[in-house]
């Protein structure tokens, strides 16, 4: 995916504006100018990271649903063979047993 989320690029803005607000928090001594948008920047990048952090469970939970079909599938298939071979086994054994 490489559009960026709304709130990925907001977050760089805020970061940006935050590193422009301390000029002005250097020049005037005022901290608030810079505070308020590296709290707001801090708050963006922890929405994004529990986004980030959900994204990747259900991608997780994904690759393991699948996997796990894939191995029952071949579990699947094991199991018809061996019932054949048990089948067709039982066969022979039965056929010989009964010639002399």
């Amino acid at each position: 995916m490489n559009k960026r989320h709304w709130l990925e690029m907001t977050e760089y803005v805020l970061l940006g504006f935050s590193i422009l607000g301390t000029i002005p928090a250097g020049v005037t001594q005022q901290v608030v100018y810079a505070a308020v948008l590296l709290s707001l920047s801090m708050a963006l990048n922890l929405a994004n990271r529990q986004k980030l952090n959900y994204s990747q469970l259900q991608q997780n939970l994904h690759n393991h649903t699948n996997e796990f079909y894939q191995r029952n599938k071949i579990i699947d298939t094991f199991n018809q063979r061996l019932e054949q071979i048990d089948a067709g086994g039982s066969d022979w054994f039965r056929e010989r047993i009964k010639k002399p």
